[in-house]
Formats: C-alpha cells, structure tokens, sequence
C-alpha cells in the first residue's frame, strides 16, 4: 500500500504569517510592546484600540480556520456552485474562515448596537479593550493547538472531543473575564448582561454552528 505523505506545508506559512502579522501591529499599533507588555497595559495607555480590535479579529479567525477547517464535514452545495473567485472555489478552509468572517463582523455590529441602545457607550471601549486582551491569549493558545494537530500523530476522533470541551472553556471563561472584571464592561443593570449573555454569547453559537456542521 501506498501510504501519501500530507502536504503541510500551507500550515507552517500560515502561522509564519500570523507571526509576522504580529510583529507588524506591535510596531505600528502597540509601539513595539511584547504581548506581555500589551496584556499589562491599562485601557488609558493602549492606543489603537479599535484598530487592534481589527487586528486581532481577523488573526483569531485565520488560525482557527486553519487548525478547525478539518473538522468541517463538507461544504455545502451552494457555497460550491455560487460562491467563486476567479474561478476557484471554497475549500474547507475558505468556507469556515469567509463563514467566521461574517459571523464576527455580524456579531460584533450587534455588541455595538447593544451598547448604544442601552446608553452605554462609555463601556464599549472598555468591552473592546478586554476582548482584545482575551483573544490575543486565544490566539497563541489556537497556534499550539495547530501545531499539535498538523505536526504530532494523534487521534482526531478522540481529539475533536478534547477541542469542543476547550473551547467551550475559553467561552466560559471569556464571559468570566467581561462580568467579573475589575474595570466594569456592562452596564449595572442585570437584565442588560442577561440580554448579552443570551443574544450575544450563548446563540449566535448554536447558529454557527448549525450553519457548518449540520
């Protein structure tokens, strides 16, 4: 038999490229700060907040396509027979990351309404700040997750398992970090954190998640 060797190769250039991604924000976003240096900074001495908001969310949503992509059962018929770019088509990794794309630009329009219809846009730089801050942690958590799904001989059945209950974590501890932060991202209201916790965390999820596996 056979066996064929799997071509890597596009992995490793990705995440040179989220390196090199990184070096270019730090400079010309974060002054050159380390990702120390930026996670220890107080939201009145980060510049570029939205900017690195920019940043990041895009970077998060690359390198989880790349890690993710094989995971996604198939793509579905009119993505392949609608969607193309000069004649090339999506990919399991074009579909997740064009579907994670519009799922976070979505996502974070209906974050910015929610602060500005609850008169709270004093705390929407504040929400960004933390985000930014969380994700850029994901994101060198995601890279590991990669290597050690492309580069180590391991059981993606068993595996996949692991990365649901990960992720599910991450999620856990993201609404963790917003509401029990010390500098207030919410509103004081209750009911408004109940609105975001169901509207803006807990269903947009199952609705991706319709959306790619079912």
């Amino acid at each position: 038999m056979i066996r064929v060797v799997e071509n890597n190769d596009w992995v490793v250039y990705s995440l040179v490229g989220v390196i090199i991604v990184y070096l270019i924000a730090s400079r010309t976003l974060n002054k050159g700060a380390s990702l120390v240096d930026f996670l220890r900074l107080s939201r009145e001495d980060t510049p570029n907040v939205f900017g690195n908001w920019l940043v990041i969310g895009i970077t998060y949503v690359f390198i989880f396509s790349v890690f993710f992509s094989q995971y996604i059962p198939i793509v579905p018929r009119f993505v392949v027979e609608n969607v193309r770019f000069h004649d090339y088509t999506l990919n399991k990794f074009g579909f997740l990351f064009v579907s994670l794309l519009c799922f976070y630009g979505v996502k974070g329009l209906l974050c910015y309404i929610f602060f500005k219809c609850s008169l709270s846009m004093k705390y929407w730089k504040y929400y960004i700040f933390h985000i930014n801050k969380f994700f850029s942690l994901v994101i060198v958590l995601t890279c590991i997750l990669t290597i050690l799904e492309y580069f180590y001989p391991i059981d993606r059945f068993i595996a996949f398992d692991y990365y649901v209950y990960i992720f599910i974590g991450i999620g856990m501890g993201k609404i963790a970090y917003l509401l029990f932060n010390r500098h207030p991202t919410f509103p004081k209201e209750w009911y408004y954190k109940f609105l975001y916790l169901c509207t803006l965390q807990i269903l947009p999820y199952f609705v991706i998640g319709k959306i790619l596996f079912f």
